[in-house]
């Protein structure tokens, strides 16, 4: 089953067409699209409790989604794409699940430095108070790791990429694709067929 893990934390998937699913239902038997509880307006209490909290809450819910598959006997595989790729991140710690694969696209690890080059600062303070706490670059030391797949815009100006190029030499199995001139999304055509193709091969 392939877990897709949407950026936000407030976007959320819903019945709009979107070519990179559409690729995905293409190549893949079962899809699972995780709407994190803060991120679609279930009530004001979800929403309330992402703040100031990094992701906890999410990461908590997503966690219970691969239990319940890796349950029923699934081969799991986690996409996620910016924030969903912070929680795809932080989910490599439980080996103890039938993950086979986790790909993250235009993610992040390192809070400060978020918080210092990132155009996307506000988001940062707001939902992430404790760089020290929640970055994936401190949390997960001295943890054994599942292996994580990383895709990322060279120009990229909201999750900078210095801090993935940090994060894949200070952690065994990883690995690095660089996406040559693309930035964190991209509005032209033939820049997301090749992104997508990217994903889904990285996915395999």
């Amino acid at each position: 089953v392939l877990i897709c893990l949407h950026g936000g934390p407030k976007y959320h998937y819903n019945h709009e067409y979107l070519d990179l699913i559409f690729d995905f239902y293409h190549n893949f038997n079962n899809i699972c699209l995780v709407n994190f509880p803060g991120s679609t307006g279930y009530s004001q209490k979800y929403e309330n409790e992402l703040i100031g909290n990094g992701g906890v809450v999410d990461v908590e819910a997503v966690k219970s989604v691969v239990s319940y598959y890796d349950s029923q006997g699934f081969k799991i595989k986690i996409y996620g794409e910016s924030y969903g790729a912070y929680i795809a991140i932080c989910l490599s710690q439980f080996i103890n699940f039938s993950i086979a694969r986790i790909v993250s696209v235009s993610g992040f690890t390192n809070l400060f430095y978020m918080y210092l080059c990132s155009d996307s600062r506000n988001l940062i303070e707001k939902y992430f108070s404790d760089y020290r706490k929640f970055s994936p670059e401190k949390n997960l030391a001295m943890k054994e790791l599942l292996p994580i797949r990383f895709l990322h815009g060279s120009e990229d100006k909201t999750c900078p990429i210095a801090q993935i190029n940090y994060f894949v030499k200070k952690y065994e199995g990883m690995h690095l694709t660089v996406l040559d001139g693309f930035s964190h999304y991209e509005v032209d055509i033939k820049k997301e067929k090749i992104r997508n193709k990217r994903i889904v091969r990285l996915l395999k």
